[in-house]
Parts: C-alpha cells; structure tokens; sequence
C-alpha cells in the first residue's frame, strides 16, 4: 500500500550504519545532555532515548544489560543514566 505509515525513518542509511548512528547519538545525549542533529535524526534518536530512559527508571540487572547493549562506553555512562538521570 503507497503511502502507508512507516514504522521508523530510514535516513539513507543501511540498517546497521542506522543502528550505530541512533545509538551513538543516545549515548552523546547522555554524556553531554544536549545534542545539535537534523530532525529526522533526533526524532529517531528521542524514540531510543526514551527506552533507555525507561530502562534506568527500572533499575533492575535485566535493564542494566539491556542498557549496556544499547550504549557505547556503557562502563562511562550506565552510573550517570542509572543514578543521576534516574532521579530526574
């Protein structure tokens, strides 16, 4: 069916450079809390960013490695998303 609803933006981009890019951009928005991006970009980044959120509300040991397989350097970021984000 032509011009049916997508599921997520492909931003010209192959599934795995598009998996990297979005996971990148969460773990900067974390790291600095603020990012400059297109927004196409940051629609599809806040989608992702809102489930790791979620996950550090959780704060149990399956959101913990969830969140770690999401986040690049997850050792430098899981203490800040898992106590100081947490709270927020």
């Amino acid at each position: 069916m032509a011009g049916g609803a997508l599921k997520y933006r492909h931003l010209s981009r192959s599934s795995a450079h598009r998996q990297a890019l979005l996971r990148n951009l969460v773990t900067s928005l974390i790291m600095h809390e603020s990012i400059k991006t297109t927004w196409a970009k940051a629609k599809e980044a806040q989608r992702l960013a809102e489930k790791v959120i979620t996950l550090g509300k959780k704060n149990t040991e399956a959101s913990r490695r969830r969140a770690e397989s999401i986040l690049f350097q997850p050792l430098d970021h899981l203490p800040k998303l898992f106590d100081e984000l947490r709270r927020r």
